[in-house]
């Protein structure tokens, strides 16, 4: 009696036809998954907009959370934005601090924070703040980009997030 082979016969894929499904599958890849710019992680203006947005966003959802008032102090003079309690004294608002803080981008100014009824602060610190019941101080922050040009970031009170426009907006 003869042993039969196990693997005579069976359906088994060629070489080529490996390489042409591997092929495809790698063309496929390259078109679906995006493309990551490097620019994106070391732009500070780009990286400077995505800290305000998540912060916004965050600092709403925190009051909620903890059921206190947060505030966004804006240091129109130091050109940095730090997050905190309501209850932060001035001095603290405005001294260093680890996440909780951002420097502009060299080049890039606070030009002022616009609150409703023709409220603007164009110096010293600007508060924004964040209630417990899921609302906001509505306020639009004017920055002056490093190449002279002007962006808005619109903080609306029921709106979970901010938005970025270009240009100087106004309420």
């Amino acid at each position: 009696m003869s042993e039969k082979n196990p693997f005579c016969g069976a359906a088994a894929f060629t070489l080529i036809e490996l390489i042409v499904v591997i092929t495809l599958i790698g063309v496929m890849l390259f078109f679906a998954v995006p493309r990551l710019d490097r620019s994106y992680f070391t732009d500070e203006s780009r990286r400077f907009s995505g800290w305000l947005l998540t912060n916004v966003r965050e600092l709403k959802s925190r009051a909620v959370e903890k059921q206190d008032t947060f505030a966004m102090y804006v240091d129109l003079e130091g050109n940095r934005i730090r997050r905190g309690p309501a209850s932060m004294e001035q001095e603290e608002s405005a001294s260093e601090g680890g996440s909780d803080k951002i420097d502009l981008p060299d080049g890039s100014s606070l030009i002022d924070v616009s609150f409703p009824r023709d409220m603007k602060v164009t110096s010293g610190i600007a508060r924004i703040y964040f209630y417990p019941r899921g609302y906001s101080d509505r306020a639009i922050i004017h920055i002056r980009k490093k190449d002279g040009s002007r962006m808005s970031c619109r903080i609306e009170s029921f709106l979970p997030h901010a938005s970025l426009t270009e240009g100087y907006e106004e309420f």
